[in-house]
């Protein structure tokens, strides 16, 4: 940055000396891998590595949530409306007033279709309200507002979907530069929850983790294939709101989960932000359960690699390597850190309530150890 003068004013010739210190002080951008002595040596567990991506998912969530809303508080203008159809989805149809339909704010009944404005590529809803008739005796639909993107994203909504006999749930105001603010300090007070619930000793180690999640391209970070397609349940989000519990997320959060259940329930779809964020706390949840597992049984081998071989699942990890694996005893791989990349790889809400029963059964050998050493004392 430079600020440019003309003249040989007292002024323009302090800015000139000025300018020289900012030539000399250019901040530049640096690849992220030079740092990676701060780190070295340093151990961390899978179990860690695992709770750092999770953490940069929900970081990278709410602060891509905010710059979202900064871009639709640039262009959307005036309410938005909440239109619920009959299968239960709620749309967002936001710049109302920009295409001003007359009915919409007594609207009883409204049809919509889907089309793409021609000016400016977004995806228009058309609306005949209250089974208003046109003057050649045909459905009268007119322009409504712009479809907002989360909308779009959730129910993958196309040009050409329709929706029948739909209901006005609500109006919402136009978005306020507090309102973007706001989400920014969500994303950073998260960062620092993050920060702050890990214990002191973990720290370094916690670290590292983060690092190395940070430091890997995201096709490095996550290579995740596809599992049997299964029907997402009631009693899956019933589990995730257990495991979100287990993995000690906050009440706001579990509230946001039981939400999207009742949401569920009432014929509304689940959003791929919803299912991801569900896959990802299931993988750190078993990641969790067997690194307790492999600290409480696992038996080192003469490579340095410490394994548990159970009657459906072997896990296995290596300290020095960091290399860490749970596999199934068919020899399918199902979660594995190796050479810092993370492979997560038909990860199902089964495989997770069998290392929940693993879990529970664990707990009750170290109680019963517990107890016997406290008898002979």
């Amino acid at each position: 940055m430079q600020f440019r003068t003309s003249g040989y004013s007292p002024v323009e010739l302090l800015i000139n000396q000025t300018n020289k210190y900012f030539q000399q002080s250019q901040s530049q951008s640096r690849p992220i891998v030079q740092f990676h002595d701060l780190f070295k040596e340093v151990e961390f567990t899978p179990q860690l590595i695992f709770s750092a991506i999770a953490a940069k998912y929900e970081f990278d969530r709410l602060f891509n949530a905010a710059v979202t809303m900064e871009r639709r508080r640039e262009s959307e203008r005036g309410p938005s409306a909440i239109i619920q159809t009959q299968q239960g989805s709620k749309l967002e149809i936001t710049n109302l007033t920009r295409y001003d339909h007359p009915l919409i704010w007594k609207a009883q009944t409204i049809n919509l279709k889907l089309e793409t404005d021609k000016r400016s590529s977004k995806l228009v809803a058309l609306a005949q309200i209250n089974n208003e008739i046109g003057d050649d005796g045909q459905p009268q639909y007119r322009k409504l507002g712009t479809v907002s993107p989360q909308s779009m994203e959730e129910y993958g909504l196309k040009p050409g979907t329709q929706a029948s006999s739909a209901s006005l749930v609500e109006f919402t105001p136009e978005l306020s530069r507090g309102q973007t603010k706001l989400m920014f300090q969500q994303a950073y007070q998260f960062a620092q929850a993050f920060r702050a619930g890990i214990p002191e000793h973990e720290r370094l180690s916690a670290s590292a983790a983060a690092w190395s999640v940070g430091a890997a391209r995201q096709d490095e970070l996550v290579v995740t294939s596809s599992a049997p397609n299964q029907p997402i349940t009631v009693e899956n989000l019933r589990s995730w709101w257990r495991t979100a519990d287990k993995l000690g997320k906050p009440e706001a959060y579990k509230q946001r989960i039981a939400q999207i259940a009742s949401e569920f329930k009432a014929g509304g779809q689940l959003s791929p932000q919803a299912i991801e964020a569900m896959q990802k706390e299931t993988v750190s949840r078993i990641a969790q359960i067997a690194h307790k597992i492999v600290s409480a049984l696992g038996q080192p081998e003469s490579d340095g690699t410490t394994r548990v071989q159970g009657k459906i699942y072997d896990v296995c990890f290596h300290p020095e390597r960091k290399n860490w694996a749970v596999a199934h005893k068919n020899g399918d791989v199902i979660l594995a850190v190796q050479s810092g990349q993370v492979q997560i790889n038909k990860v199902t809400p089964e495989i997770l309530q069998d290392f929940e029963n693993a879990n529970s059964k664990l707990d009750e050998v170290l109680e019963t150890k517990k107890q016997a050493a406290g008898l002979q004392r």
